[in-house]
């Protein structure tokens, strides 16, 4: 039986950008790239939740990773 997360959020303010979560996903499905944002108005916009980095993806679909 394969378990899937109900909620998938990446905390912006929690990452240090070390490139780990890429090596350790499976699927291959997480990759950096120079594309980033450190700024934000509220705590809340600098957590990305799946439409958000589907958003992310369509604008840099194509591009070299890091």
């Amino acid at each position: 039986r394969e378990k899937y997360p109900k909620q998938f959020d990446i905390d912006e303010l929690r990452c240090i950008y070390c490139g780990m979560c890429e090596e350790a996903c499976p699927c291959d499905a997480i990759e950096l790239t120079p594309h980033y944002e450190v700024t934000g108005l509220s705590r809340q916009e600098l957590i990305f939740d799946k439409s958000k980095l589907l958003q992310v993806y369509d604008e840099t679909v194509g591009e070299k990773p890091m």
